[in-house]
């Protein structure tokens, strides 16, 4: 059978052009679907660094920071990624404490070899209080200044990813709440809580994807198998390592995600 012959032998007047237009029409869906997610996922946790305080047997805690007296100190680290399909530029995000927390000093960037500019108005901001007098100062703009951290993203690819890690202090003894903000258009924020991780993939996830794909595959190799030990042996070793299947299925979806993209 020569080429033309077969190409005939798949062409059906009503089948192929609906299966045609049915691939196209779902393509189209699928791109859709990849420009809404641009989702910036974010996460934050507080460390207890240090505590001061007055007890009448165990004595006096003072503790320090360059030289100044503070209450409670906290590490705070922030995790930011861009879980979307696709790139973005100049975005600019806000971390802030409406609770009175305050950061102190600049902090730590990790994760990253791009430098994070602040804020424009931000920046500004700083700037004014730096050129103004201490005794001029406004109070509100101070106020402002060390309860915010506001920064310019010059370039946030799909699946990039950086940490901050800023030293806070608290008036009381409750762990601070961070705010995070980010208003770039076509941009959707969500938090999420730290969950253990198995080579960049949520654990449970990896299980639970490998627990189904090992089902699958056993079943299938059940009805496909006459010999029964080799799908009991192919069973044994999907159930002990299902999560490494999971991670696989995960790392691939996601590669064609950011592909497709």
């Amino acid at each position: 059978m020569d080429w033309l012959s077969f190409a005939k032998s798949l062409w059906n007047p009503v089948s192929t052009p609906l299966t045609l237009a049915a691939g196209a029409l779902g393509a189209q869906l699928w791109q859709r679907y990849l420009r809404r997610l641009s989702a910036f996922r974010w996460s934050v946790w507080h460390n207890r660094l240090a505590i001061s305080g007055t007890d009448p047997n165990l004595g006096n805690v003072e503790v320090l920071w360059n030289g100044s007296a503070v209450t409670n100190l906290y590490f705070c680290n922030i995790e930011f990624e861009n879980e979307s399909s696709q790139d973005f530029s100049d975005v600019e995000v806000k971390f802030w404490y409406a609770d009175g927390s305050h950061f102190l000093g600049q902090g730590n960037l990790t994760g990253t070899a791009q430098f994070l500019p602040w804020a424009h108005d931000y920046g500004e901001l700083l700037h004014r209080l730096l050129s103004t007098p201490p005794d001029q100062q406004s109070a509100t703009e101070m106020q402002h200044a060390i309860t915010h951290r506001e920064y310019r993203i010059p370039v946030f690819n799909r699946g990039s990813k950086f940490n901050l890690t800023f030293v806070v202090h608290s008036n009381n003894a409750l762990i601070p709440y961070l705010s995070v903000a980010c208003d770039h258009k076509g941009v959707k924020l969500l938090q999420r809580t730290q969950r253990p991780e198995f080579f960049g993939v949520v654990q449970t996830h990896a299980a639970w994807v490998g627990m189904a794909a090992g089902l699958v595959v056993t079943t299938a190799m059940g009805l496909a198998v006459a010999t029964s030990w080799i799908a009991a042996v192919v069973g044994f070793f999907i159930g002990a390592f299902g999560t490494f299947l999971g991670l696989a299925i995960i790392r691939l979806k996601r590669w064609i995600v950011r592909s497709i993209g």
